[in-house]
């Protein structure tokens, strides 16, 4: 029984590197700074830019904060290539 293509599952690196480009992409769709989205999110700034840098890769409940923060599910800040 088959149920779908298997995916295959991102290294570290590329998951650090694709989240944080993410990140990134979202914020600077809502056109707020790295301060205020660590506000958002209860983070530090200083954490912020080391994730939109893809120097960290946070714990599952940063990441929902992470989310939450720019309106967006967990599904949109570990997506590959962004679709049309």
């Amino acid at each position: 029984m088959s149920f779908g293509q298997k995916q295959r599952l991102p290294s570290s690196d590329e998951l650090r590197q694709r989240l944080g480009a993410n990140v990134q992409r979202h914020r600077k769709r809502l056109r707020i700074s790295q301060e205020e989205f660590a506000f958002r999110a209860g983070m530090h700034p200083t954490a912020v830019s080391k994730l939109e840098l893809g120097q960290t890769l946070p714990y599952i409940q940063t990441c929902i904060r992470v989310a939450g923060g720019l309106g967006v599910t967990t599904d949109d800040l570990t997506a590959g290539k962004q679709r049309g």
